[in-house]
């Protein structure tokens, strides 16, 4: 196994697990250098170590938090409308922040199909709107159409069956 899976793995496990590992290998250090460095003061070793302990477990907690820091870059890129924002995967990220991205990602993806569908539907609305405004269209020129015509009927019969001219000249200018 290369020191790179073997970091990537140790890195991955969760951060608790990760703390008393290091603290454990910390400990083992200063005993070690008691042995081997007798003549060391005691309180010299106690300060290397508090020291070495915090700081490792601040870079770990500092690793380990990486992945939430991801976890909310993603969720503001979503709150300001990039519905395609996706959380990264992340090679430190311990199971159950892992399994978090997962979940938050698989929602994303919920939320993109649904806006999707959504946007689908209203198409359909506006245009079965359309469809009526131009059934309802259709149906008054027909309906006028059908009406003016039997007035233009209604007027030549008039104006044949007048017997004064000058009654059968207004009829056939209101026909015109």
């Amino acid at each position: 196994m290369t020191a790179a899976v073997l970091t990537a793995s140790v890195l991955r496990l969760p951060l608790l697990y990760k703390l008393l590992g290091a603290n454990a290998l910390l400990v083992a250090g200063p005993l070690t250098a008691h042995y081997d460095f007798p003549r060391t003061s005691t309180t010299t070793e106690v300060v290397l170590f508090l020291i070495a302990s915090f700081a490792i477990t601040g870079w770990l907690v500092w690793i380990a938090l990486g992945p939430i820091q991801d976890l909310e870059h993603t969720a503001a890129r979503v709150s300001q409308g990039d519905f395609s924002a996706r959380a990264p995967t992340s090679r430190v990220a311990d199971r159950d922040i892992g399994r978090l991205t997962g979940t938050m990602n698989r929602l994303l993806d919920r939320v993109e199909a649904d806006r999707a569908r959504i946007h689908y539907l209203a198409g359909r609305g506006v245009r079965a709107r359309e469809i009526e405004r131009e059934t309802v269209a259709r149906e008054l020129r027909e309906s006028f159409a059908q009406t003016l015509s039997g007035i233009a009927m209604q007027l030549a019969g008039a104006q044949h069956a007048a017997s004064d001219p000058q009654v059968s000249n207004i009829i056939a200018e209101s026909r015109k």
